[in-house]
């Protein structure tokens, strides 16, 4: 880390570019703000002590600083290293940047790792050379121990002396190590070698256990499918569907399926989520006493809220559909509530007066009943 701005007692800090990659993937940001009496240094230590450490730019990490106390804008002074080179004659002083000068080597080495004219340099070579220099700017004390790590990827995949993918490496063995295959042989002779030979049995064997793996991991994935159909509740078939997402995500991490299967399994378990969370359209009141649900009336009162709300006429009706949009409210406040409970009792009670105000419309009022006899209810 290296401090940026004091801001009244708080430290404004920039993270490097080991700290980075040593805590990629938690939220780091490019800075942090940390009291100034608890900075040592070490992000393991400070870390666990810091305001913030996920702010992406300077601009933003003074903002948050100014958030926890006024400012005081007492800025430390930037290092400057200072090469001095002397002779019997003269002495000359000049500032050197080390991170320019490490910038400027690396961009050597790509250039040589690219061009046809370096073949000693490729890139396991060119990380080395780096790695070299950084030491030695190290040595000379133009740069921290910390900043001389340098990933052996810096300049590409080194090529390496062997294939790296199975196939390609039994393929290898077959057709450039192995002592029995001559070029005289037929195909027949080969495949008579090839069943011999200890190598494919035990390839014949991975790819075995390589299957029974991706379809016990297929008949999981099924399952949860099925279980988010099978569910009571949409919660529940939500909590089984979030768990369907991770195993699928899994599997497409390690590769046991393939890119096309998990887009279709994707699909399987967003229907099904979707299918069970879908509230079935009701035809009646589903929290009335069973009696006065199952009652003819109540049905018919039902059906004609249900078409009233599709096309209502400007009259009584408005009314009636009133009355009929609060007792679906009602019907459907009680699906969350304890049965036995008060709340549950009190909604009941409402729930059955707006049915009975329901019911007296329906026989007495006459726009009602117009509008039943024309709509055949």
């Amino acid at each position: 880390m290296r401090k940026m701005k004091k801001i009244n007692g708080y430290l404004v800090v920039k993270f490097n570019a080991r700290e980075l990659r040593e805590y990629e993937g938690t939220a780091l940001g490019e800075y942090g703000v940390i009291d100034a009496e608890l900075y040592t240094g070490n992000l393991d230590v400070d870390r666990g002590a810091m305001e913030y450490d996920n702010a992406g730019s300077m601009e933003e990490a003074v903002e948050l600083a100014r958030g926890l106390e006024s400012e005081l804008d007492a800025e430390e002074p930037e290092v400057k290293v200072t090469i001095v080179k002397e002779t019997d004659e003269t002495t000359e002083e000049e500032e050197v940047d080390a991170q320019q000068m490490i910038a400027g080597w690396e961009t050597v080495l790509r250039g040589q790792v690219e061009s046809p004219h370096y073949k000693d340099v490729d890139e396991r070579t060119a990380a080395h050379e780096l790695y070299g220099y950084k030491v030695a700017l190290r040595d000379l004390g133009l740069l921290d121990r910390e900043d001389c790590y340098v990933l052996p990827d810096t300049f590409g995949d080194a090529p390496g002396p062997l294939p790296k993918k199975p196939e390609e490496l039994l393929s290898y063995v077959c057709d450039e190590l192995c002592r029995h295959r001559r070029p005289e042989m037929t195909q027949e002779e080969l495949d008579a070698v090839c069943e011999e030979c200890s190598l494919e049995r035990l390839a014949n064997e991975a790819d075995g256990r390589d299957l029974q793996v991706r379809e016990k991991a297929l008949g999981a994935l099924y399952g949860l499918v099925d279980r988010i159909r099978d569910r009571e509740s949409s919660a529940e078939a939500d909590r089984v569907g979030a768990e369907a997402r991770a195993y699928l995500r899994a599997l497409a991490t390690v590769q046991v399926i393939t890119g096309r299967e998990r887009d279709s399994f994707a699909a399987a378990i967003e229907d099904a989520v979707k299918a069970r969370s879908a509230p079935a359209e009701r035809k009646t009141f589903e929290h009335l006493h069973p009696d006065l649900k199952r009652h003819r009336e109540t049905a018919q009162i039902y059906a004609l809220g249900l078409a009233l709300s599709k096309n209502c006429p400007p009259n009584d009706c408005r009314v009636y559909l009133n009355i009929f949009n609060a007792a679906r409210e009602l019907d459907a406040a009680l699906d969350s509530l304890d049965a036995y409970g008060a709340p549950a009792l009190a909604l009941r009670k409402e729930l059955r007066e707006r049915v009975g105000e329901l019911g007296e419309m329906m026989e007495d009022n006459y726009a009602v009943e117009q509008y039943r006899k024309e709509a055949k209810l």
